[in-house]
């Protein structure tokens, strides 16, 4: 009987312990906008913890999804793609520069969707939303 119990608390130990290790690393979002088409097909997420920048296209329409953090000044930090449903690209503050982020400066984010791949400023269904890094 003595054995069965220590075997319930270990386990039930184990389990606490596993649930508060996968919550300390699950961080959601603080700001998501996606591409203004009627479905969106791209998708840009900021987490201010570790200035992490997520980048999703969200359709197989061939259109790529570009993202970009702007500084307050008006220049381009840095650009991202990701190309094909489902399919994300992912920059952190741990890559180092350009992706380490100034804290408590107020970057612009914008997402939108590309056609051509050419990065020649014809991008569409922009939409663009600021936050303190």
């Amino acid at each position: 009987m003595l054995k069965r119990t220590m075997q319930t608390v270990a386990m039930a130990v184990i389990a606490i312990v596993t649930s508060f290790a996968l919550a300390a690393t699950a961080h959601a979002a603080d700001m998501t906008i996606r591409t203004t088409d009627d479905n969106p097909g791209g998708k840009l997420e900021f987490t201010q913890n570790g200035d992490i920048v997520k980048l999703c296209d969200t359709q197989a329409d061939g259109w790529r999804a570009v993202g970009y953090v702007i500084k307050p000044n008006g220049s381009r930090q840095y650009m991202l793609a990701a190309s094909g449903n489902g399919n994300c690209t992912t920059k952190r503050a741990n890559q180092g520069s350009p992706y380490n982020l100034v804290e408590g400066t107020t970057y612009t984010f914008k997402v939108c969707l590309d056609k051509d791949n050419s990065n020649t400023s014809d991008d569409r269904f922009c939409r663009s939303a600021k936050m303190k890094a």
